[in-house]
């Protein structure tokens, strides 16, 4: 998954805090979900990355 790509780009420890479990898909359009301490980092796929 490229959160821990992201979040290592992002300083993730710092300013997300702790990863709260897994990346999971929630089945919405394959859009891939991760909850952390103090945020929650999403992935959609449908959107070209910036």
């Amino acid at each position: 998954m490229a959160f821990s790509g992201f979040c290592a780009m992002q300083e993730g420890m710092r300013l997300l805090g702790r990863p709260m479990g897994d990346a999971v898909g929630n089945g919405q359009g394959g859009i891939a979900v991760q909850d952390f301490e103090n945020e929650r980092l999403e992935s959609h796929p449908e959107k070209p990355s910036p």
